[in-house]
């Protein structure tokens, strides 16, 4: 969803932090290697409903 609202076209490695968890792509090598969970395998409505308002 946020990859069609922004005009991606997943050729760019990219990274979202939300109450200090990290959403992304799966791991990679080239990448880092801190933990971050897999963007692919966790709903937006999950991630929002967790999100602390500023």
């Amino acid at each position: 969803m946020i990859q069609a609202a922004m005009g991606w076209f997943d050729l760019q490695l990219w990274e979202f932090r939300i109450n200090r968890h990290r959403y992304g792509l799966p791991m990679d090598a080239d990448w880092g290697t801190e933990p971050r969970r897999e963007a692919a395998k966790i709903s937006l409505r999950d991630v929002l409903s967790q999100a602390k308002p500023s």
